[in-house]
Parts: C-alpha cells; sequence; structure tokens
C-alpha cells in the first residue's frame, strides 16, 4: 500500500505490528492457552508485556509454576509428560525420560523450573513455540514459509529490544 511504502515499506510495517502490544499480548494469551488452556489475567499479562522477556522465559515461567504442575497430574511422570508434550510437540521418548528421571533420582535440588528450561529452550521447543503463535496470529496451521519469516522477524526485533 501506499501508507506501507511511505513509512518504510513492508519490512517497516511488518516490525511496527511485531512491536505492538496488541501483538504482545496475543503471543502471550497463545502461550498461556497452550500450557494452561486459559488466557492470561490482567496481572500476568502486565508482568509479562513489557518486553525483554521472550517466548521461551514465559513458557518456562508458566510450565514450572504449580497451576501446570497440577494440570499434568501432580507426579514427576506427569509433569515430564505434559511439558514434553506441550513444549517439544511430541510424547516424552525413552532417551528423555531416563534422563529426567535419572536427574530427578540423584539431584536432590532438581526444580521443575530447571526442566522446563532445559526442555523448552531447545531447538524443538522453539519451532513449537513459534507454530504456537503463528496460529494464534494467523489464525491457521503454520507454513514452512510462514513460520521461517516470522522466526526472522522476531529474531530482528529481539535483537533491536
Amino acid at each position: 500500500t501506499q501508507a506501507g511504502n511511505a513509512s518504510g515499506g513492508r519490512a517497516a510495517v511488518v516490525q511496527s505490528l511485531l512491536n505492538s502490544a496488541d501483538f504482545r499480548q496475543n503471543e502471550i494469551n497463545a502461550i498461556f492457552q497452550h500450557f494452561l488452556n486459559r488466557a492470561a489475567t490482567g496481572p500476568e499479562l502486565n508482568a509479562f508485556a513489557s518486553g525483554g522477556v521472550t517466548m521461551a522465559q514465559i513458557a518456562v515461567s508458566i510450565a514450572s509454576g504449580k497451576e501446570y504442575y497440577g494440570k499434568s497430574g501432580g507426579s514427576i511422570d506427569g509433569f515430564l509428560a505434559k511439558i514434553y508434550l506441550d513444549g517439544v510437540g511430541h510424547p516424552l521418548d525413552g532417551q528423555g525420560a531416563a534422563l529426567f528421571n535419572g536427574m530427578f533420582a540423584t539431584a536432590q535440588g532438581l526444580s521443575n523450573v530447571l526442566v522446563a528450561t532445559t526442555v523448552l529452550q531447545s531447538p524443538s521447543a522453539s519451532n513449537n513455540l513459534l507454530l504456537v503463535v503463528y496460529q494464534n496470529a494467523m489464525h491457521r496451521s503454520g507454513s514452512p514459509a510462514g513460520s521461517t519469516l516470522l522466526a526472522a522477524a522476531l529474531a530482528a526485533i529481539a535483537q533491536v529490544m
């Protein structure tokens, strides 16, 4: 459009939209919906909306909380199964189960925060979270090309912030 060309082109318009408070709130709500099956409350939106917090950090905060643990059945096995399915997008495999169950058995201080951080900051989880945000923003399943473009735009914004 002429407005898009006058203000620096399509890239500037897209960046403006991705930097908007509305997009950020939608992104936060999509992550809450994905992990807790509910929208974020006003205080939760305010806590994360200020920026400087990545999708993965929001997901870790949610997945390491009591509400998420309760929704996973309140057990270590249930927590591991749910965080793999929600975070990585596939069921917990034998290798992951052995790794984390072994860590829980030997490390008395192992926390849900550490497990959530390890799982949700993996490349597979990053791709899965990107699809969650893409599907929420576009109201359809992500295409490889669309997901790649959104990932590049979000990465560029993260470098600016």
